[in-house]
């Protein structure tokens, strides 16, 4: 009898140093970029200034609104279909479609920030163009850099993850600091150096996904290809719907405060926002490195009820551990927000702490409701949350300009709680709709999209 369970006990002990090994590496990734954001947040608002600092925020909006509308679906879409690829043994195809994609994609904004630059030239000045153009620039290598670390994720390499996400992260804020040392307090000078940050991880990168991918000699028809391409733009439309309305969750926010509090106030609450976001970032970082990659493995193609018990019960537990940690940072914003302020950026940013533990405990409802929304994308029905995301961001926006108009930042600071409430129960009522026994009834090669 022990000698049948030495197997299984050295099997057991040889996964344990192996997830113990991706943890640490993980952790200290998320630790080296934990560091790095705040020190780009007090690098920049000591350098810029509120009002400068506004007009970089302003322009890191533009930045994300492409990883909204293209570049998430995108990688939501790689990470998902990743682990079904693995199984029909198609990933020869599959990074083959990854690249098409990131190129495609990359000459169409490419062409759009050309156009867009220009406009704005035009119509306001050159130093709003400049923001513009280098915003967009942001956007298209932080978006393809994203898609890249998607897949290294899904392939758990987890210190490759780890180095490269926390050398964009310190690499970004000292060439910041140089680039505006030399130029002076600019907000477009600032947003070159981040282009530059993260261009240069994006090509280290890229160096280092070719030595891991699949041999290019191996034969890929171009049916099995054209296919894939269909299987994962339709799963990226499918997420792409919500980026209406996500776009005005991540950025309306930030548009409001600069119609209508102007650009000091809205560097200010930026620079709060990104002090209280900066944690949840990392850990759902952590999360999305460590237990999406397994939620989806454990699902497979969501064909069986067992599987999809198995990543219940794991999302479970993970968010039970997550909101013990979201509910210890609520209180030391609390505790400690007005030095927290002091530290990360300057007394003129200090000014309005009572506004920190707010902020943070609307982000930590909202992150919440995001962790519960991962049920959904492993049971390949992503479009369950249509309504919920659609709630969120429009009542963010409309209380929003009402209590902004009204109140300032508080008001603000208020519909953004307000959203995120609403936006988690109504998640949790959509969650209500799936179910183990609803497995997926497509083809086995198509997850099924309702």
């Amino acid at each position: 009898m022990f000698k049948s369970l030495a197997p299984l006990a050295r099997a057991a002990l040889v996964r344990f140093a192996e997830a113990r090994n991706e943890i640490a590496w993980v952790l200290a990734g998320q630790v080296l970029s934990f560091a790095g954001g705040f020190l780009a947040i007090k690098l920049l608002t000591v350098l810029l200034g509120a009002q400068a600092y506004g007009r970089f925020a302003a322009g890191l909006t533009l930045a994300g609104l492409c990883n909204m509308f293209v570049y998430g679906p995108i990688s939501q879409a790689l990470m998902r279909f990743y682990s079904i690829c693995r199984e029909r043994g198609e990933l020869s195809a599959y990074f083959a479609v990854a690249d098409r994609l990131s190129f495609a994609v990359a000459l169409g904004f490419i062409a759009l920030a050309a156009a867009s630059g220009t406009a704005v030239w035009l119509a306001l000045d050159r130093g709003w163009a400049l923001i513009v153009l280098a915003a967009l620039a942001v956007g298209i290598v932080a978006g393809t850099n994203s898609c890249l670390i998607t897949v290294l994720s899904a392939q758990r390499k987890r210190r490759a993850v780890a180095l490269l996400q926390a050398l964009d992260a310190w690499l970004k804020p000292l060439l910041a600091m140089a680039f505006l040392w030399i130029a002076g307090p600019d907000a477009g000078v600032a947003l070159l150096a981040f282009f530059l940050g993260t261009l240069l991880v994006t090509v280290a990168q890229w160096v280092r996904r070719e030595t891991v991918r699949p041999p290019k000699t191996a034969s890929v028809s171009t049916a099995s290809r054209r296919q894939l391409r269909g299987q994962v733009l339709r799963y990226s439309a499918s997420m792409g719907v919500f980026s209406f309305f996500g776009a005005i969750s991540a950025y309306s926010d930030r548009w409001i405060a600069l119609g209508l509090a102007g650009e000091h106030d809205l560097g200010v609450y930026a620079a709060m926002y990104q002090i209280a976001n900066v944690p949840f970032v990392v850990m759902l970082a952590v999360i999305t490195q460590l237990v999406t990659p397994v939620l989806y493995d454990r699902a497979g193609q969501a064909t069986t009820a067992q599987a999809l018990v198995r990543s219940d019960k794991l999302l479970g537990q993970t968010i039970a551990a997550a909101a013990i940690l979201m509910g210890g940072l609520v209180l030391l914003a609390w505790a400690l927000a007005r030095p927290v302020l002091l530290l990360l950026t300057t007394p003129e940013f200090a000014q309005r702490s009572e506004l920190l533990a707010p902020v943070v405990l609307a982000l930590a409802v909202f992150q919440l409701g995001q962790l519960y929304t991962l049920r959904g994308m492993y049971h390949n029905r992503p479009s369950v949350y249509f309504w919920p995301k659609a709630l969120q961001a429009l009542t963010l926006a409309l209380c929003g300009i009402v209590l902004t108009r009204g109140y300032g930042l508080v008001g603000l600071v208020i519909a953004l709680n307000v959203s995120s409430l609403l936006y988690l129960g109504a998640v949790r009522l959509a969650n209500r709709r799936l179910s183990p026994s609803d497995v997926a009834v497509a083809s086995p090669s198509l997850p099924a999209l309702d």
